[in-house]
């Protein structure tokens, strides 16, 4: 699986009733893979801040991210 799926799949499986992923931890060469799933259209509104585990992002999952995974299986 691409790197960015794997990322975006954790989201999903972590976004809450408003489809927003909040606080997953990450590491610095995930920047790239997060721009690349917002120009994608597959998320919206990415922040990122520190934690006490490292750095995080929070973002909005959109639509076609929710179901990116039903069209890669058809």
């Amino acid at each position: 699986m691409k790197d960015f799926e794997s990322l975006l799949n954790s989201a999903i499986e972590n976004k809450d009733k408003y489809n927003a992923a909040k606080g997953l931890i990450i590491k610095s060469n995930d920047r790239e893979l997060i721009k690349k799933l917002e120009q994608m259209d597959l998320i919206r509104n990415p922040v990122y801040s520190r934690g006490n585990d490292g750095e995080i992002v929070s973002f909005d999952i959109t639509y076609d991210g929710l179901h990116y995974f039903d069209e890669q299986r058809r």
